[in-house]
């Protein structure tokens, strides 16, 4: 398969062409100017939406959930690059840790420009909507479709692969990503909370049960009237 040449943009590669890009990564042929073109837009990208995100509250919160986004990401990357690489490793596959590394960081540098691209619907989203409920369960599923879009990479870097070991390094990710927006929480701060911090401590009800919370509270009140500021 083709790779990357001097005559192409990385750039143009990592939004259009993933196929490519994984290629890159699993060949080397272009994988350091690659990974730099990931690497910039995993940090524009993810700034990008977490100010979006921090918009809801504004103030302090903005640079807050800004700051932490990039962390969200990178945590899944930092989990997820050994278990990929230990997974084809006991599938007898002759990949260098660089190789697994490069491609969750072009995965993730995907996801980023995702994330900038949906970043307008969710700040339209929350200015014309408003409730804190509907808005953080929207953030989220961008965040989600974000993982799904880099997962996809995942898996094309792992073509070959069973379907069982595939659907564990999905796994991987998926609970990741769950846990480092866990908690790294708050991300958008209920319109009742008196301060702005910078992480919560408190257990809450969990990430899944927190999700499972905004959607049906977001979906009984999206515009927030009756439940903004509930626990």
């Amino acid at each position: 398969m083709s790779t990357p040449t001097h005559t192409e943009s990385t750039f143009a590669v990592l939004l259009r062409d993933p196929e490519k890009a994984v290629q890159a990564c699993l060949s080397g042929v272009g994988r350091r100017e690659l990974a730099r073109t990931a690497l910039a837009s995993f940090f524009v990208g993810t700034l990008l939406f977490g100010g979006v995100v921090g918009c809801f509250r504004g103030e302090l919160q903005l640079l807050f959930a800004a700051l932490k986004m990039p962390l969200l990401l990178l945590g899944a990357v930092v989990t997820t690059v050994p278990a990929i690489w230990a997974l084809g490793a006991t599938e007898e596959r002759a990949w260098p840790m660089r190789s697994a590394a490069s491609l969750m960081l072009v995965a993730a540098g995907r996801a980023a420009l995702v994330l900038a691209a949906l970043a307008p619907l969710l700040w339209l989203a929350m200015d014309l909507i408003g409730g804190y409920h509907l808005s953080s369960f929207l953030a989220a599923c961008a965040l989600g479709i974000a993982g799904l879009a880099a997962l996809s990479v995942v898996l094309r870097g792992m073509r070959g692969m069973p379907s069982g070991t595939l659907a564990l390094a999905g796994l991987v990710f998926g609970l990741s990503l769950l846990h480092s927006g866990w908690v790294l929480r708050p991300w958008l701060v209920r319109p009742g909370s008196p301060e702005i911090v910078f992480m919560r401590t408190e257990r809450g009800v969990g990430a899944l049960g927190s999700l499972v919370m905004s959607a049906t509270r977001g979906a009984g009140d999206p515009l927030g009237y009756e439940s903004e500021g509930a626990r």
